[in-house]
């Protein structure tokens, strides 16, 4: 029996399909300025990577990128208290914060869009709404 490794490279356009994030693309995230998930995404996802422009976007160094398939949570934590600690105060650290509130607010919002499936569009023309 062969064991089949299953590696997804995430372009611009690609749904991540699982997380918070699901229906948003990698784009759209970068966009809504969270590159935080983008990081936590590669470094704690053993089967998902990123195009190097995507990497190099989010603040990634190439002595932090990790072989893949595999995950590093440790290296992963590690930039993530490097990234903080070049932060020039604590105030930009909040605001950071506050705008990664409003980030999930967003995503939220987006979270609760209807599916339009064939299944969901029959339901619906038949009367039933949730």
């Amino acid at each position: 029996m062969v064991d089949v490794t299953l590696l997804r490279k995430l372009a611009d356009k690609s749904k991540f399909g699982y997380g918070k994030y699901q229906t948003l693309s990698v784009r759209d995230v970068l966009n809504l300025g969270h590159p935080n998930y983008i990081r936590w995404c590669y470094f704690y996802s053993d089967k998902i990577s990123f195009l190097d422009s995507i990497l190099d976007e989010v603040k990634i160094p190439k002595e932090y990128r990790i072989e893949k398939p595999g995950r590093n949570p440790e290296l992963g934590d590690k930039l993530e208290e490097e990234i903080m600690s070049n932060a020039r105060d604590k105030d930009e650290y909040y605001r950071m914060r506050q705008k990664q509130r409003e980030i999930n607010l967003m995503a939220e919002i987006h979270r609760d869009r209807v599916s339009y499936s064939k299944g969901n569009m029959e339901r619906i023309n038949h009367g039933h709404r949730k």
